[in-house]
């Protein structure tokens, strides 16, 4: 990750299980003993993750600072129950759950109509910004981290060229579509999405810095990436565009405030945040509350 002071590392958790036979025999703490000596050996800062069950994390000394939400825009009323779990789905089918029964049948009108006044994105008095499909990973990605948290604060994944080529376009799962947008010759942000095999369009990532001697602003650039991944997510047939809000960064809410003025939705359904600061002086660390994370972080299907 990146902030101000320059790059310094993280663990994510990715995977846990312990077999039901063995639980209560501390197998869990005893593994991350030995996660936790190797990440303080290496000057890792904190490991974190995402979890619906916390109780083990908090017991080996995890803290649980923040929830995820989601971002859902609609292209197809089969996409709804997607979101929902059976029981979930089951009440809004019949009008009790916490998605109403109206609400309902409104994504299934809005389904099949995406807005051209909306989503439309044309660069008439924003001549000095376009927006181009790349084909690998631009070499100026790592400025464009550094001068993201310069210019919004706390700390971010630090997304260099390397990374981005790993992560994105040599990804063996599944190829995001990474559409990069420049004010004039100048890289300032980007949006990287996917399709997923259950149909589902993913907002993998999504950055953007201010421009110099323009009044192409962050939030019209996010305006614009959004809306082409949503069209080309539709294109490629998708039932609907997911995406995540996870903290209070105000990059975050700006891209919160974006989506939901295209048609996105807002849902306040998602896992815990878990984190781990760890001991010593690499500890002194941001509160998550700074951080800013998108799904680029992942390394499995979806994208």
């Amino acid at each position: 990750m990146t902030d101000r002071s320059g790059v310094f590392w993280t663990a994510k958790s990715e995977e846990t299980l312990v077999d039901p036979a063995y639980r209560g025999q501390q197998i869990f703490e005893k593994m991350y003993d030995l996660l936790k000596q190797y990440a303080w050996d290496n000057g890792i800062r904190s490991i974190w993750g995402f979890t619906p069950a916390t109780k083990a994390f908090t017991r080996i000394g995890f803290e649980t600072p923040g929830k995820t939400t989601q971002i859902f825009f609609p292209l197809d009323s089969t996409a709804i129950p997607a979101l929902l779990d059976k029981k979930s789905a089951a009440e809004t089918q019949r009008g009790s759950g916490w998605l109403s029964r109206t609400a309902y049948r409104t994504a299934g009108a809005m389904a099949g109509l995406v807005s051209a006044t909306r989503l439309s994105f044309q660069s008439s008095g924003h001549a000095d910004l376009t927006l181009r499909l790349l084909s690998s990973a631009p070499d100026d990605a790592g400025n464009v981290c550094r001068n993201f948290v310069s210019q919004w604060g706390g700390c971010t994944i630090f997304r260099d060229r390397a990374y981005l080529q790993w992560r994105l376009f040599d990804n063996p799962h599944v190829k995001a579509l990474f559409t990069a947008a420049y004010v004039g010759d100048r890289l300032c942000g980007w949006v990287a999405y996917a399709l997923g095999d259950d149909r589902m369009g993913y907002l993998v990532d999504v950055i953007a810095v201010e421009s110099r001697n323009s009044d192409v602003t962050p939030e019209v650039i996010v305006r614009g990436l959004l809306s082409t991944a949503i069209i080309d997510l539709r294109r490629m047939g998708a039932l609907g565009v997911r995406g995540w809000h996870v903290t209070d960064h105000p990059f975050d809410l700006l891209v919160l405030r974006v989506a939901r003025q295209l048609g996105f939705w807002h849902f306040r359904r998602g896992h815990d945040v878990v984190i781990l600061p760890l001991p010593g002086k690499q500890s002194q660390t941001h509160s998550f509350s700074d951080w800013y994370i998108t799904r680029v972080f992942t390394e499995g299907l979806l994208g």
